[in-house]
């Protein structure tokens, strides 16, 4: 299962962990285990990263085509070898 970029994991047991607004820190309801609020933010950052390296990785596999609608003018991106029958 992906990690979701909003969530915060105990690094002790694994388990999310919830904001705990008087103490600013996040906390385990499991366990106890602690992550500070800037261990929380290094680690959305690098999440962020990766996924922007995975996605430009997975982009060059994706050959796109371009097209001119000559009805209003847009230009259309799609994936190669689909096919267009008209524009509205």
């Amino acid at each position: 299962m992906g990690k979701e970029i909003l969530s915060i994991f105990c690094p002790a047991c694994g388990a999310p962990a919830k904001f705990d607004i008087v103490h600013q820190i996040y906390r385990c309801g499991y366990c106890g285990g602690k992550v500070k609020i800037e261990d929380a933010r290094k680690e959305k950052i690098e999440f962020q990263k990766n996924q922007s390296q995975r996605i430009k990785k997975s982009a060059k596999n994706f050959k796109m085509s371009t097209t001119s609608c000559s009805g209003y003018g847009a230009t259309l991106v799609f994936e190669k070898n689909e096919a267009l029958s008209n524009c509205a």
